[in-house]
């Protein structure tokens, strides 16, 4: 819940971009049916929401802020800024399978702005992520952090009405309270937003899902940023004071909080880092490069709908008749390759620009299914690779049967001859689900299936993907994949990814991605291809591995920036 003001000034010389780099623009939306009890607004008191005493029915959910996030969108007559910033703690209190209070609290240092993402943009990044913490704005070393206090829920009222600010017309004009709204709302939130030390009520519509063990609240709505006195300050100078006014005062925000029941077991926080740091041990580091499938090339590319049938199952405007644009990239599991001659695991991933400026990201590989069913098996397994040791092996194969089935399958299955990453098929490995208009979910995984014509690599001579694809596209002038999207049968693993779908499935032939251009080094350097980037029409599943994805490639991600930016201020 963090205003984005955006300050023009200081990036005239800057391309506005709508995509992100870590995450998505706005909230995953979640439009499940809610068993939330219909009933009047339960007013919080002191004695439950904001002491640590329960009353003896009254239940904590503690916030998880590896799934949780908020975003912002602040915008300018000529363009805008996004961005989010990460939870640092709290809690819902549930009474009878309804928040009865609860808090949520900021931690505003982690702000970020998820559009200025090219080399030639850092510079100005850093220009407008400092101004904004400073006093003239967020203030953020006198208010480090932000906070939500829930006061009550009532039933979500159609004919419910939040005023608008006023604001002069543009291009780029605020979304008004009746846009920027959360699909489907299924109840009225009513609190206390606290940022830069001042307090305002505020009411706004949410979604909100209770399940046995964990409550997902998800949001999108206005706030006024002067009302928290986040603009520049009166001892500002005139000019400074003046360039406020061409900064819009409303922000569109967003959030997504996920909160987990006390015997709901979660990752352990630190995972994310420590698998970060056996990915150094195991493929060194390479400063300002990715940490695993180090070795790659980006492309250039457009994705279009094949068969309409997916729209019976999927809202997503991904599935659009006009062209959509792709930036991705190729790339060898783990660390630099000198001899591409091996065969190996292979990865695909890219952006997709949607037409609502939004992005959805796709991150597959070649592996048929996951080694093991959770993120600390996982962590395990490089930690054996890491040693060498066969205790360590031995010690994970008992922790972890499904491991055992994973080796067995790759040692009996055919080995195949060394090919192009243009014949490769590409994975989703988890299981996703598509979400349709009137909010019915099917759970899913897909493939990017190649229809290239298949070229013999001579492994005689030195051996460069990069060069050989280079060919490929000289003698034609695109390169083709069709993703199948594979429809779960009832008695399918969701949330497993260490389960490989067998039988009979049916399958749509959703799309074509088409590949026009590669480059050994461009924009898909620098991005994060985070597969829970997603947007309506796309949900995640409750796959362990699947959400421990995200933290981990934030987490790898920062790295290699902090390394690109000490990189470049060393060359200075």
């Amino acid at each position: 819940m963090i205003p984005g003001v955006d300050l023009f000034q200081t990036q005239n010389h800057l391309v506005m971009k709508q995509i992100g780099l870590l995450t998505t623009l706005l909230v995953v939306l979640f439009t499940a049916c809610t068993n939330i009890k219909k009933e009047d607004a339960v007013t919080t008191s002191n004695n439950s929401s904001h002491k640590n005493e329960l009353a003896k029915d009254v239940t904590r959910f503690t916030i998880d802020p590896t799934s949780s996030i908020t975003t912002y969108i602040g915008r300018k007559p000529t363009g805008k800024h996004h961005g989010k910033v990460f939870i640092k703690e709290g809690y819902f209190n549930i009474k009878e399978d309804r928040i009865v209070g609860g808090t949520v609290t900021l931690d505003m240092g982690t702000i970020t702005v998820d559009d200025l993402d090219d080399q030639e943009e850092a510079h100005g990044k850093d220009i407008l992520l400092n101004h904004l913490k400073s006093r003239d704005f967020l203030d953020i070393e006198n208010h480090p952090t932000g906070q939500f206090i829930i006061h009550s829920v009532t039933d979500f009222d159609a004919s419910w009405t939040r005023e608008n600010r006023e604001e002069f017309e543009s291009d780029f004009k605020p979304l008004s309270n009746t846009q920027h709204i959360i699909v489907n709302p299924t109840h009225i939130l009513h609190g206390e937003l606290t940022l830069r030390g001042v307090t305002n009520k505020i009411s706004f519509p949410v979604r909100m899902e209770k399940f046995t063990t964990k409550v997902k609240m998800s949001a999108k709505f206005n706030i006024d940023r002067t009302d928290y006195n986040i603009n520049y300050s009166k001892e500002a100078s005139v000019s400074d004071q003046i360039k406020d006014k061409f900064i819009y005062d409303t922000v569109n925000l967003g959030f997504v909080v996920e909160a987990l029941s006390p015997d709901h077991s979660k990752a352990d926080p630190t995972l994310a880092p420590k698998m970060a740091d056996v990915f150094e041990k195991k493929f060194g580091v390479h400063e300002g490069k990715r940490r695993n499938h180090i070795t790659g090339f980006c492309f250039d590319g457009h994705i279009t709908i094949n068969d309409p049938a997916i729209q019976n199952y999927s809202k997503s405007e991904l599935f659009n008749k006009e062209p959509l644009k792709v930036v991705g990239r190729f790339s060898h599991k783990g660390g630099v390759k000198k001899d591409e001659s091996k065969a190996g695991e292979y990865g695909m991933a890219f952006e997709v620009a949607l037409p609502n400026g939004t992005i959805q990201n796709f991150s597959m590989n070649t592996l048929d299914f996951f080694p093991v069913s959770t993120p600390e098996g996982f962590l395990k397994l490089m930690q054996a690779k890491v040693s060498g040791k066969v205790e360590d092996f031995d010690k994970l194969k008992q922790e972890h049967p499904e491991f055992k089935n994973y080796k067995s399958h790759y040692k009996n299955k055919a080995k195949e001859e060394l090919k192009n990453y243009a014949n490769h098929q590409f994975n989703s490995i988890n299981t996703f689900l598509l979400e349709d208009k009137n909010g019915k979910r099917t759970a899913v995984r897909w493939s990017f299936i190649p229809k290239n014509e298949i070229i013999a690599i001579d492994t005689s001579k030195k051996v460069d993907f990069y060069e050989d694809m280079s060919s490929l596209l000289k003698k034609q002038p695109t390169l083709r994949w069709d993703m199948v999207i594979t429809i779960a049968n009832e008695n399918d693993a969701i949330n497993d990814a260490a389960t490989m779908w067998t039988g009979k499935h049916q399958q749509i032939v959703a799309a074509t991605l088409t590949i026009t251009n590669i480059i050994k080094e461009g924009t898909c350097d620098t991005k994060n291809f985070d597969p829970l980037v997603l947007q309506a029409g796309f949900l995640p599943s409750n796959d362990p591995i699947l959400k421990f994805r995200s933290p981990t490639y934030a987490t790898t991600f920062v790295r290699r920036l902090q390394e690109r930016k000490r990189a470049n201020q060393r060359s200075k």
